[in-house]
């Protein structure tokens, strides 16, 4: 009982940190385009998922002491013909101005892809679409 009282108490404070970190300067919560390829939705709680692949994670926005606007990080499962595996991504979001860009990070469980690309990100809307549900073929910085 007490794991699962301390599991929730740090859930809402991560929830609630990220709410108070975001409107102090850091990423705001809604959809984003990253580098182009991918758009993903970022809710206040502190989850995001994908809108255009079916990816998700958590991510935590920056008070800007450490540079960074947001850092992200996630998974995502990948079927197709004779292929089963796990890719996983992170980012870090920087703010200069009012421009945003991420260093990207995203790899293949079995290393047989790896990419690392600085891409911009762009507020598409304030309110998400829902989340992609159909099974990836591809990494995700890999053009379907």
């Amino acid at each position: 009982m007490r794991t699962v009282l301390l599991a929730s108490a740090i859930a809402v404070a991560h929830s609630l940190l990220s709410f108070v970190v975001a409107k102090a300067g850091g990423l705001q919560p809604g959809q984003y385009s990253v580098g182009g390829l991918q758009s993903v939705c970022f809710n206040g709680d502190g989850t995001w998922y994908g809108t255009t692949f079916n990816f998700s994670g958590t991510w935590f926005a920056d008070s800007g002491k450490v540079g960074a606007a947001a850092a992200v990080h996630g998974n995502y499962q990948i079927k197709r013909s004779g292929y089963f595996g796990y890719g996983n991504d992170t980012l870090t979001i920087k703010k200069k101005s009012s421009i945003l860009t991420a260093d990207w990070h995203d790899w293949l469980d079995d290393e047989s892809y790896e990419n690392f690309a600085a891409v911009p990100v762009t507020l598409e809307k304030k309110n998400c679409d829902k989340a992609y549900s159909r099974t990836n073929k591809h990494a995700a910085s890999q053009q379907g």
